[in-house]
């Protein structure tokens, strides 16, 4: 596909720093990685070729099952360990 084929975008990056310890919370958020183009071709790309799922667990708080309102997928991982999903070609360029 063309998103596989695109590269990070070479334009100024935005980066945003969030470093909250109460929460556990370590994000770092870069805007302008990819080109307005580059960002469509991508969705479409993942929206069609991604399994996604939602994740359901017990819940310690309300002692019962519950699923996720976002939906997931799963890359990767230690081959040692299950799942172990390697990450396809198409979606290096990504990593």
């Amino acid at each position: 596909t063309a998103a596989a084929a695109a590269a990070p975008s070479q334009t100024p990056r935005d980066w945003l720093r969030i470093e909250d310890a109460a929460k556990g919370l370590h994000v770092k958020l870069c805007r302008g990685y990819l080109d307005a183009e580059s960002r469509r071709s991508w969705w479409s790309t993942l929206a069609e070729r991604v399994l996604w799922h939602r994740v359901t667990y017990l819940s310690g708080r309300f002692q019962k099952q519950c699923e996720t309102p976002c939906y997931t997928a799963f890359f990767g991982g230690f081959d040692a360990f299950e799942p172990f999903v390697p990450i396809p070609d198409w979606l290096l360029p990504l990593v």
